[in-house]
């Protein structure tokens, strides 16, 4: 608390000095556009897909800007996400970092869009494979936090994430970049524009490589050493587009090391490959005009999903077990929608959707080192030739009563081949109480489709029989105030969730089972602020209560978490960047024995020059070195898993 108190007085001697300075220095060039005033400027369709402005829309928006993420020195989407109200990171111990939305650890329970295309896998649900996808090649984040499901499906449960990267926004530039920070970390890449006559094409791509190794222990044999955090990663993206016609596709692949290894053991054996992550994603979209009034757009896709698991997940002492993973998947669906201007002030979107998932590899080994070689497990990681058809009929009305009041109603219908159909209604209220005051109230019921891992898994067991487990579900209701008089935006909302049929692991039976419920009540508070068109401080706060069917708190989740960022740019092309990050204390598991996992406050500088068309920035992260620490489970690792300390960037960047 003492650390926290003397971080807030730094930042307020901070705000009260730059503001004086701003009053003092003058200058015609603009050298830095703040985040505050062109969020209120821009719209986002990402709530309705229909484009209106982000404080009318029926839902609860943060759109995250690439210019001020850079100044800030965000790395990454992870990095990025975590600015969000009600987002908190966290891992598990492979590595793989996830997010927890509103209390609700992800679990497939987060939709992610990369250009407006669907990175969710069938196998998990999962995404982490994307969240180390560079800011330097993002033009902006959108982000609901709360349910879509009506307008994206399973999964769209506690939040939507909309990356839209530069190359497919008409206004970027062409530009290389280049990064370097600790643990021997590098990064490089660029994105080229260019039009030629009526086609607009653009192409990116980008490679990085880490080798960040962390202090840790004790693991679950009593061990100390360091994770294994080690990778590379790389993708390339185009974006081609013409009278109307567009086409966009993405390859990415990840390699990391098993942080803290399978069996909680720290990795003994740096040889292996570890976790590979392959995607590809494509998609052809065609869009037209009807009429003034009325538009269609026609889209179809396919994307492939690979992991590759080779790694060692017990020491050598305890048999050396070795763990070799090969599995893919790939997904066709097509989409037809359309979107109408009514005479009745209706701004109106309706569509269908049919998807086809197919699981193609899918082996699986153990075997001890100095054994045999013989396969300790089944030879398949789920039920073998697993396939998913989803057809979908989707609507949302947008009605604009009058001046100061807009209402909204939507629904979607699923019928799923190998689970439950589901109906997913959303109904909102928009009402302008004045003129810079709105008031917003919402109900969504949204759903997650069971992951095959959840349907069919086939190891330590071979898979017997259909399972029992239908759609996790969920009901929201939401109420919220928005304040916007151009220099000053306060938005603050209260919510209430409750996720019905849980489907959770049981470690005693080695099966997934399904039960209880999720119940959460939060609030959420960002206020903006202009003090100068290059000063602006932004703070967000968030509370969030969760309890289990037993009325039992939800443990691993800290109940606050806050944000304070403040930007200043002088007229010679310097800007200081300040971000200041808390959570409180997480609880522990009923019955697990160790004191509640103490919070942390992270506390990051940076400073950004621009000359011309070239951009450098320095910045040192965790400045004050705090112990930053995510949950691990009970008799694994009690001390948790540690996250680096102080840590140094630099990044250069240049736009041509």
């Amino acid at each position: 608390m003492k650390k926290l108190l003397f971080i807030f007085s730094l930042l307020s001697w901070m705000i009260a000095s730059n503001a004086v300075v701003a009053h003092t220095m003058k200058g015609d060039d603009k050298t830095y556009d703040d985040m505050f005033t062109r969020e209120l400027k821009n719209t986002t369709d990402i709530a309705t897909r229909t484009r209106l402005n982000s404080d009318d829309v029926p839902a609860f928006v943060t759109i995250l800007y690439r210019d001020e993420l850079l100044k800030l020195g965000i790395n990454d989407i992870f990095e990025a996400l975590c600015l969000v109200p009600g987002v908190e990171p966290y891992m598990d111990n492979s590595g793989a970092r996830q997010l927890i939305f509103r209390g609700e650890k992800e679990k497939g329970k987060v939709k992610l869009l990369i250009d407006g295309m669907d990175v969710n896998n069938a196998l998990r649900g999962s995404v982490y494979y994307y969240y180390d996808f560079p800011i330097e090649l993002i033009e902006r984040i959108e982000v609901i936090r709360g349910p879509g499901a009506v307008l994206y499906g399973s999964g769209a449960m506690s939040g939507v994430i909309n990356i839209i990267t530069r190359t497919s926004d008409p206004w970027s530039r062409s530009s290389a970049f280049g990064y370097a920070a600790s643990y021997d970390t590098y990064r490089g890449g660029m994105i080229y524009k260019h039009n030629f006559h009526n086609l607009s094409l653009g192409i990116d791509g980008y490679y990085d490589q880490t080798n960040r190794q962390v202090k840790a222990g004790p693991d679950k044999g009593g061990s100390y050493g360091r994770s294994n955090e080690n990778g590379n990663s790389y993708s390339v993206g185009m974006v081609a587009e013409s009278d109307g016609l567009k086409f966009t596709s993405r390859f990415k692949r990840s390699k990391s090391g098993v942080a803290f290894g399978r069996f909680f053991y720290l990795e003994p054996d740096r040889t292996r490959d570890g976790l590979i992550n392959s995607t590809f994603l494509s998609e052809l979209m065609y869009s037209r005009p009807l009429s003034d009034t009325i538009s269609f757009t026609a889209k179809g896709g396919y994307s492939y999903y690979k992991e590759t698991v080779d790694s060692m997940a017990t020491p050598l002492e305890l048999g050396g077990m070795i763990f070799e993973v090969k599995y893919s998947e790939d997904k066709i669906y097509a989409d037809l929608s359309i979107k109408a201007m009514m005479p009745t002030h209706n701004q109106l979107l309706a569509g269908f959707r049919f998807e086809n998932h197919q699981q193609h590899k899918n082996s699986f080994r153990a075997y001890l080192v100095n054994g045999s070689g013989e396969n300790l497990m089944p030879d398949h990681v789920i039920k073998p030739r697993v396939a998913r058809h989803i057809g979908t009929f989707y609507f949302n009305d947008q009605y604009h009563i009058n001046d100061s009041i807009d209402i909204s109603f939507g629904f979607r219908y699923d019928i799923n081949s190998d689970v439950d159909n589901t109906i997913n209604p959303r109904a909102g209220i928009v009402y302008r109480l004045m003129e810079n005051l709105n008031i917003k109230a919402m109900y969504s019921h949204s759903y997650r489709i069971p992951s095959w891992i959840e349907l069919y898994m086939n190891v330590p067991v071979p898979f017997r029989g259909k399972p029992d487990i239908s759609s996790e579900k969920s009901d929201t209701l939401e109420l919220g105030l928005i304040y916007n008089n151009g220099d000053s935006h306060i938005g603050f909302n209260a919510y209430w969730t409750q996720i019905n049929d849980i489907i959770s692991y049981d470690s005693s039976s080695i099966t997934y089972s399904q039960h209880g419920r999720h119940t959460f009540g939060g609030a959420e508070l960002a206020i903006k602020q202009n003090f100068q068109e290059n000063t602006s401080l932004d703070m967000n706060f968030s509370y969030v209560y969760g309890v289990d069917a037993d009325n039992d708190k939800l443990p691993d989740t800290a109940s606050w978490l806050g944000n304070v960022i403040f930007l200043h740019t002088f007229d010679f092309g310097l800007t200081c960047g300040t971000h200041l990050r808390f959570a409180t204390k997480r609880l522990r598991e009923t019955g697990d024995s160790r004191n509640d996992l103490k919070g942390y406050v992270v506390l990051d500088e940076t400073l950004t020059y621009r000359i011309g068309p070239a951009e450098f920035t320095a910045g040192v992260k965790n400045i004050l070195d705090d112990d930053v620490r995510y949950p691990a489970p009970q008799d694994t690792y009690p001390k948790d898993y540690p996250r680096p300390g102080r840590t140094y960037m630099f990044r250069i960047s240049y736009d041509f």
